[in-house]
């Protein structure tokens, strides 16, 4: 994962570009994928998000798990405390 906390992966012969968000920069991640379906975990298996790919994007939006605030959400309430 680059600084910018996007991951890129190879799809139908060009590359992909997934946003996963500055709060997972730097950040080693597992993609497991199947079909145009991508899972992204962090090292220890936690499910940052999925997304299906789309054929005409090159970049990707991730969509955070259900039932899980935005990061930007969580880090702001650990900041407050």
């Amino acid at each position: 994962m680059d600084k910018m906390g996007k991951v890129s992966l190879r799809y139908q012969g060009r590359l992909r570009h997934i946003g996963l968000g500055r709060a997972h920069a730097g950040q080693r991640v597992l993609l497991l994928i199947a079909e145009r379906d991508v899972r992204v975990l962090s090292e220890d298996g936690e499910l940052i998000g999925r997304c299906t790919i789309d054929p005409a994007n090159g970049y990707q939006a991730l969509q955070p798990p259900r039932g899980r605030a935005p990061a930007q959400t969580v880090r702001q309430e650990r900041q407050s405390n």
